[in-house]
């Protein structure tokens, strides 16, 4: 981007965040204006004002899922751009309530465990988790996060638990996909079914079956926005592979760099939280 439109770009930026701080100034009490606050510093990553206006915003609409999504992302992002732990301590201590209004939010989970890795708090992370879980176990997007963190913590402690553990979940996610294999209009099956069969294989390494089972589940009813986290990140991995075959084939070329999943919360750009739950 040149110097003259940078110039540009930062006018319609301050207009545009001097426009919805007036209408929230003006109407404290409605929520959509400060969420569109929210949304927007969020966008330019002004992390620490938009979880401000995401907790206002959860004040006026404590059931918004989305609401809750954006507002741990900016509490996650605001933890890792001001060097802060008060708010990657204030991501923890709301998400119980988080989790009872938007449990079935994949990228809750993302901001949730990097803020707990950052505290060193994984264990007091899968407490919370466990807790809800007793209040909710046929939550199938839970179920999959808590088998994610297990690894995460195995992982940590090195030996053979971490392969015995994955063995376990790939036994159940085997017995799970063949009770559900037969069904051949995905309006039969769970959304979150599919999404744990699609999720679980993916971090198991076995991307045929994680892309057959995400292509299902982009397909069933009342998906919500189970699909988009999992779709981004094949193509994103896709689109960094390409890139490095291109630097690999050039003469002198080499590995570009930056391959690996990048799970903080600044992987992805808020645009993507307005999707509401179906």
């Amino acid at each position: 981007m040149s110097d003259a439109a940078a110039v540009v770009e930062a006018i319609r930026f301050e207009r545009a965040m001097a426009r919805y701080d007036s209408a929230r100034t003006a109407s404290p009490d409605d929520a959509e204006s400060h969420l569109q606050y929210a949304t927007l510093a969020s966008y330019f990553m002004l992390f620490a004002e938009a979880a401000s206006a995401w907790e206002r915003a959860l004040e006026l609409e404590p059931e918004d899922s989305a609401a809750w999504d954006g507002y741990l992302f900016a509490l996650r992002g605001a933890g890792i751009f001001e060097t802060d732990r008060r708010y990657s301590e204030k991501l923890l201590q709301v998400l119980p309530e988080a989790l009872r209004s938007a449990s079935r939010r994949p990228d809750i989970y993302d901001s949730a465990q990097g803020a707990a890795e950052a505290l060193g708090s994984l264990e007091a992370y899968g407490g919370i988790l466990t807790e809800r879980h007793a209040a909710n176990p046929d939550d199938e997007v839970l179920r999959h996060h808590i088998g994610r963190l297990r690894i995460a913590l195995v992982d940590l402690e090195g030996g053979d638990r971490s392969q015995a553990l994955k063995d376990s979940i790939e036994a159940a996610l085997d017995e799970l996909a063949s009770r559900h294999a037969q069904h051949q209009r995905d309006a039969e099956v769970e959304a979150s079914i599919l999404y744990r069969l699609a999720a679980g294989y993916d971090i198991l390494g076995r991307a045929a079956e994680a892309e057959l089972w995400l292509e299902r589940l982009e397909s069933a009813p009342g998906r919500g926005v189970l699909a988009d986290g999992l779709r981004y990140w094949r193509l994103a991995i896709e689109f960094q592979n390409q890139l490095r075959s291109s630097d690999d084939a050039a003469p002198g070329g080499g590995a570009s760099g930056g391959g690996a999943r990048d799970e903080d919360a600044q992987s992805r750009r808020p645009w993507r939280l307005g999707g509401a739950e179906e």
